[in-house]
């Protein structure tokens, strides 16, 4: 069944352009050239990786690479299955420096290529990579196809990509759509990175990722349920249940987006691109917290209450709305659709409105907050921006 599945659309494979990729036999000279190089001319081998890096990135990437390699200063260069630089202090060491020669749209078992690139690192150690856009991948179909065949094509390779991810739940299954820069990070967060530094050119993005851990063994499954940490009564950790509105492992992003995209109306990240397209629609007809009604049955959350929150968002909070909000459940409808808050302090300050008041007199609070909440949503069409 899984064989069938991931075969099923083999068409895909001519009308791709992820399927352009590299031969592996365009680098086999190459490849031999290298090894007899090293032990008689380093020189000549560094201008032979220094080549090797503009074929595959370009000249643009190549310059971007520069930015963290000091060509002049290497000593070893060792090319890994055909589409991976290593660069070492000693020829038996870990390595200091990882440049992925391929396309990581192209890689079949993302999972483990990342995972054994963080392994032959040091601490610290940077990976070097690059990741056609999905910008970039739909412009090439629409160039390649007619309207409207081309818009199909995009519409049935994401849509056929979703049905794997839903199905197969693993990374080494064959991309028909380009992956998403939200899960490229997340994967790479996921497995001991973060990243240092970025660029796009020509459709391209070029990423710097610092290895800060150690990678995690696990592929994880990203179907269409999604399973969140977040703060609950006494600081206890529980699990909240949701249909998935982002991109497969955006939810290892939190300390990215938090320093890189800052909060808009409403206290959520502004051009938050983890939200998939149609991820936007179930946010907005709240499709997505549908499952935390099961939350509601096991008892972790009650039905009005404040938001349940990652540690990244908890953290913002002043202490004493952190005790506060750890002194009861969490809820599914929260007062943000009584006082309509803007800005993070308003959101604080409404959260402590109602947690004081809710300490005096819980169920009157309750009534006559969700009652409040109802009119907003129901009446007035109030909705989190």
């Amino acid at each position: 069944m899984r064989t069938f599945f991931t075969s099923l659309p083999f068409f895909w494979t001519f009308i791709s352009p992820n399927n352009k990729s590299r031969s592996v036999k365009d680098f086999d000279n190459v490849e031999l050239q290298s090894a007899a190089i090293i032990q008689k001319n380093n020189t000549a081998y560094v201008n032979n990786a220094k080549q090797l890096i503009i074929n595959n990135l370009s000249n643009e990437g190549f310059d971007f690479v520069s930015n963290f390699v000091p060509f002049e200063t290497k000593k070893y260069f060792n090319l890994i299955s055909n589409k991976l630089l290593i660069d070492r202090s000693k020829q038996d060491s870990c390595a200091m420096l990882a440049i992925q020669l391929e396309n990581l749209d192209e890689t079949k078992n993302l999972h483990k290529c990342i995972s054994e690139i963080n392994e032959s690192l040091e601490l610290n150690g940077l990976f070097l990579g690059f990741l056609n856009t999905q910008n970039h991948w739909k412009q090439a179909i629409k160039n390649r196809f007619f309207f409207p065949l081309s818009h199909l094509i995009i519409i049935l390779s994401f849509s056929w990509q979703l049905i794997l991810q839903l199905i197969v739940k693993k990374s080494n299954v064959k991309r028909y759509a380009s992956i998403s820069k939200a899960e490229l990070y997340g994967r790479l967060y996921y497995n001991g990175f973060e990243i240092t530094d970025e660029k796009e050119i020509n459709g391209r993005l070029f990423f710097a990722a610092k290895k800060v851990g150690a990678s995690n063994k696990e592929d994880k499954k990203h179907g269409l349920f999604i399973k969140l940490k977040r703060v609950g009564k006494n600081g206890k950790k529980i699990t909240v249940y949701k249909v998935r509105s982002m991109y497969p492992y955006s939810e290892y992003l939190q300390d990215y987006i938090y320093q890189h995209n800052n909060l808009q109306e409403g206290g959520k990240f502004k051009d938050d691109f983890r939200i998939s397209p149609i991820g936007k629609y179930i946010r907005k007809m709240w499709i997505d917290e549908i499952p935390m009604f099961f939350n509601l049955l096991k008892g972790d959350m009650k039905f009005f209450g404040v938001r349940p929150l990652s540690n990244q968002y908890f953290n913002l909070y002043p202490k004493e709305l952190q005790i506060l909000r750890t002194q009861t459940k969490p809820g599914l409808v929260p007062p943000f659709y009584v006082d309509m808050p803007r800005t993070l302090n308003e959101i604080i300050q409404s959260e402590m409105n109602y947690l004081k008041a809710y300490q005096k007199a819980p169920l009157k609070t309750d009534c006559i907050y969700l009652v409040k909440a109802l009119n907003n949503i129901l009446l007035k069409g109030k909705r989190s921006h």
